[in-house]
């Protein structure tokens, strides 16, 4: 799990290093970051009984939430294309808000054996 959580630390570092300096390979960089908390997340499932009450109830609204974004993102990819503000929004600031959450969420978490 340190591993995972390390690599994680990094590909969120690069990501937000990108987005800051180069953004439209930061924009790109977003699906590795993703990819990579979506391998963590599964391994975390995997380990739900051994994982602690409170970490399973942040994990649950995280998932809440990235389903919520989901459902506003997907629709809305067409029409951002007129506007900066909305597209800066929808495709940069809430994907980093939500893997930082998630970051956050893995770095308190201990599992129990």
């Amino acid at each position: 799990m340190k591993g995972l959580i390390i690599f994680n630390r990094i590909t969120l570092t690069i990501n937000i290093t990108l987005l800051v300096t180069i953004t439209l390979i930061g924009l790109v960089f977003q699906i590795i970051t993703g990819c990579v908390q979506i391998i963590i997340l599964t391994y975390l499932l995997q380990k739900w009984k051994c994982i602690n009450k409170s970490i399973k109830i942040k994990i649950k609204i995280y998932l809440i939430l990235l389903s919520i974004y989901i459902l506003i993102a997907i629709p809305t990819y067409n029409m951002i294309n007129e506007d900066i503000f909305p597209s800066l929004i929808i495709s940069m600031i809430i994907p980093m808000i939500l893997a930082s959450y998630f970051t956050f969420i893995i770095e308190t978490t201990k599992l129990k054996k």
